[in-house]
């Protein structure tokens, strides 16, 4: 499961949460892409707080889900996705929790950081407040 930011090639195009479940079949093969869904409803705001909620359940096709909601700064919540679909490998078929868990890992390509840093813009990200529940379901 990863959380990406997405934007839609072109000028002016907004930049939404894109959420996708994807493996490799070995650590040097190509990433498949099992399902993946992007939040077009919310446009990122740059600049502005926002707490967001995740909930990940581990399962397959039809028991797994991944809900994902944020609240904007003096804004209401907003569900973002809330997904039943896969959540685990497909070669797992007995669901017995997460062994490999990166919550808070930032990747991004260097064309991002050159074009961000070329136009004298600043990329930061910032995390506060972050807590980690178990057996909490949204």
């Amino acid at each position: 499961m990863s959380v990406n930011l997405y934007k839609e090639e072109g000028a002016g195009n907004a930049v939404n949460f894109r959420v996708k479940s994807d493996y490799q079949k070995c650590r040097s093969c190509q990433w498949k892409e099992v399902w993946g869904e992007t939040a077009t409803n919310f446009p990122l705001v740059f600049g502005k707080w926002m707490e967001v909620e995740m909930y990940i359940k581990e399962g397959d096709e039809n028991n797994g889900r991944f809900y994902m909601a944020v609240t904007p700064e003096n804004g209401s919540k907003i569900v973002l996705f809330d997904i039943t679909n896969t959540t685990q490998h497909p070669k797992e078929k007995c669901p017995d929790g997460f062994t490999h868990f990166e919550p808070m890992k930032m990747c991004t390509s260097g064309d991002n950081i050159n074009h961000m840093r070329n136009a004298g813009k600043e990329l930061s990200l910032y995390w506060d407040d972050w807590k980690l529940y178990l057996n909490k379901t949204p």
